[in-house]
């Protein structure tokens, strides 16, 4: 969510702010129903989860979204409404199928999504915490890009895209790589493999800083 929360108003800035909120909601919807899909079909065909690795990531996440949310609050009150180019720049037919991928991989969870599901203490609500967890999800999205894109003062192609690293994805691509890996997990072999992973970022950062380039 980090990455793809500081692009958003840049998405939104890309596919114009009606196409920009018609995405929110259809791609929000679709990918909630596979990931629903995902839980019943395991539910069916899996007696047992294992063993479950917790995600302790996720408090210090929660706080940086919450800082961000409360940024982009403080900027678009001292900001105002600024309105002025926001129907002259509109990019919204040319350059929605922007915002449509940056929304994919905002979305996708799916990979997984059972072993996040796995550690609900209620299985049976597993469902409707997913329903609220992109509800959630959603909505601080739409709040931090239309909110901003509204807001900015300047001209709306201002806006700049940022990459960060995004440490869902490190975790996704951790547990695949001790996976596939010959060795035994310890936590130097975590360690090494955040670090390439950051470096990986960093480079990207520094020698293609333009995501639309890379989405």
């Amino acid at each position: 969510m980090g990455s793809s929360l500081l692009t958003m108003a840049w998405g939104v800035e890309r596919a114009g702010l009606p196409a920009a909120l018609l995405l929110l909601a259809f791609m929000a919807a679709l990918c909630l129903y596979t990931a629903y899909v995902l839980l019943r079909v395991n539910k069916y065909h899996v007696d047992t989860l294992g063993l479950i690795p917790k995600l302790y990531f996720l408090s210090a996440g929660t706080l940086s979204v919450a800082y961000l949310l409360i940024f982009v609050i403080v900027k678009g009150y001292a900001w105002g409404i600024n309105v002025g180019s926001m129907m002259t720049e509109t990019h919204a037919v040319r350059n929605a199928a922007v915002l449509s991928g940056m929304l994919a991989l905002s979305f996708y969870i799916h990979n997984i999504i059972i072993t996040i599901m796995g550690n609900n203490a209620r299985q049976e609500n597993n469902g409707r915490d997913l329903t609220i967890a992109f509800l959630l999800v959603t909505i601080t999205y739409t709040l931090v890009g239309a909110v901003f894109y509204i807001c900015f003062p300047l001209a709306k192609s201002c806006i700049e895209d940022v990459i960060t690293v995004y440490p869902l994805v490190a975790f996704m691509l951790r547990t695949e790589a001790i996976l596939l890996l010959p060795f035994e997990k310890t936590r130097f072999l975590t360690v090494v493999i955040n670090v390439f992973i950051m470096t990986l970022c960093i480079l990207v950062a520094c020698f293609c800083p333009s995501i639309g380039t890379i989405i």
